[in-house]
């Protein structure tokens, strides 16, 4: 994924949440950091679906497989 990309969702996230937010002036950098938060909480969910797909769901019990049923 190109830094070009990740610029243009977080640029259409902050102004989805300035037209939300009534379209108030002097709130760009507001609504800038809210969407760079919420952009990074995307690639991180991106990322935990990547190391866990859904045909390999990660153990029940921990590493040691403790806590299963007995």
């Amino acid at each position: 994924m190109s830094d070009d990309d990740r610029d243009h969702r977080i640029r259409q996230r902050a102004y989805l949440l300035w037209l939300g937010d009534g379209r108030p002036d002097g709130k760009a950098e507001e609504h800038w950091r809210q969407a760079v938060a919420a952009e990074q909480d995307r690639a991180a969910d991106e990322a935990g679906r990547e190391s866990f797909p859904a045909s390999d769901p990660p153990a029940q019990g921990g590493i040691t497989g403790a806590g299963g049923p007995a």
